[in-house]
């Protein structure tokens, strides 16, 4: 027994020591550190419907310095130890349509340290750095984030192994980020820099509005009624009534968007003439300018409702109350594209189901028809049966034929007494 014992002593023994063989070497050789990345994401807001024109952004970098009494943090100049000659640097673009999100290369790249530490930056986005026509309106980020990387000394080389940031409030000192919440931190390694789908979390957000300056007869938005029917009245007026709502991007920024005064939209007839005005009342807006209009109107056939000056990503709703003998049709456009179409049935009044963003690629445009369902009147309708007159008229002519011929013989008969 005891045999068996110091045997299994043994094993026990040898295979502590191998396994102590090989964690030694993994022990004393630890993994060489990696460099981080660290990118910048930018995010253009803008309105439904609206296209992301071409543009470029540009981000400056201030490296700041501790005052170690208060913790607060100024801009640092050459004449600190800590200061690095090269200059930080990251910028993105965009092309024309994109995809409203893009990301920096990575901005930690070719960075001369001078030596192991903590580097802490101010990060602020450079405005006015795109030119835009006079209907389009860039509203830049006025975020900062305040950023530090880590620096280590390995086999004679300082390599950045670490980087977070936090949100700084411009115009203020503040305070270094680790002495601040730290579920405010952000990771802007998240993935690789400048590959789509791996944005960093070091986020800065543009908001973009165009206005659609339409004429009236190539509008930002319109209405068309169609009257169709051999027996349809085609001066009869349909009631229609509309919901205007401003995307409030359009009206936060700094340029904000009004309509002309007084608002007011116009019916067009057949022609292309201006045939009268529809004021538009906006709902108040206990915040500002209201985003918020309606309107009521008629159209006849031929006619339509057109409002040539929107911005991108107003939204609409427009209804009809139906007139008996009468069915309608309503096909909504939406930048040139069929978007939706609803009927109802004789007498039924509808409208849109909901909500739909103008575009700044087409045309906009509601268009109604209403068809007209004849009932014939019940009866003897002369004016359209004339073989039954023909058949009336020749009896008439027979039986006065008849009568005349009747009276001749009456006369020529003889009379006795």
């Amino acid at each position: 027994m005891k045999k068996y014992i110091s045997k299994l002593t043994f094993a026990i023994v040898v295979a502590l020591v191998t396994s102590l063989g090989a964690a030694l070497p993994a022990m004393a050789e630890p993994e060489p550190p990696v460099a981080v990345q660290a990118a910048i994401t930018k995010r253009i807001a803008a309105p439904t419907g609206t296209t992301i024109p071409a543009s470029s952004f540009t981000f400056d970098f201030q490296q700041m310095a501790r005052d170690r009494a208060t913790g607060n943090l100024s801009v640092m100049g050459s004449e600190h130890i800590s200061f690095i000659e090269t200059t930080l640097s990251a910028s993105v673009s965009f092309t024309a349509g994109a995809d409203p999100m893009a990301e920096t290369g990575d901005f930690l790249a070719g960075v001369a340290w001078p030596h192991a530490g903590d580097f802490i930056f101010r990060v602020s986005e450079r405005h006015n750095t795109n030119i835009f026509a006079d209907y389009e309106h860039m509203v830049y980020s006025n975020e900062q984030f305040t950023v530090v990387v880590t620096v280590v000394n390995h086999e004679g080389k300082l390599i950045p192994t670490g980087a977070f940031a936090v949100p700084a409030t411009p115009g203020t000192p503040g305070t270094l980020p680790q002495d601040s919440d730290p579920t405010s931190k952000v990771d802007p390694t998240p993935g690789t820099p400048g590959e789509p789908g791996t944005y960093s979390n070091l986020r800065f957000t543009n908001t973009f509005t165009r206005d659609i300056i339409g004429t009236l007869n190539n509008p930002a938005l319109e209405v068309t009624n169609k009257v169709v029917g051999d027996h349809a009245n085609l001066v009869l007026p349909f009631e229609f009534t509309m919901q205007l709502q401003i995307p409030a991007e359009a009206l936060n920024r700094d340029a904000p968007f009004a309509f002309a005064e007084p608002a007011v939209a116009t019916i067009l007839n057949a022609a292309g003439e201006s045939v009268r005005t529809i004021p538009l009342v906006g709902i108040p807006n206990p915040e500002g300018p209201p985003s918020d209009f309606t309107l009521s109107f008629t159209l006849s056939d031929g006619e339509r409702l057109v409002i040539p000056v929107l911005p991108t990503g107003t939204s609409f709703t427009v209804s009809e109350t139906q007139q008996p003998e009468y069915s309608g049709e309503l096909e909504v456009r939406i930048g040139g594209e069929p978007a939706a179409s609803y009927a109802a049935g004789e007498g039924i009044n509808f409208g849109m189901s909901m909500a739909r963003n103008i575009s700044d690629a087409g045309r906009n445009a509601a268009d109604f028809t209403n068809t007209h369902h004849h009932s014939p009147l019940t009866g003897l309708v002369i004016g359209s049966m004339p073989i039954l007159v023909a058949i009336i008229g020749a009896t008439l002519i027979l039986s006065m034929m008849v009568a005349s011929r009747s009276r001749q013989r009456i006369e020529q008969m003889s009379l006795t007494y």
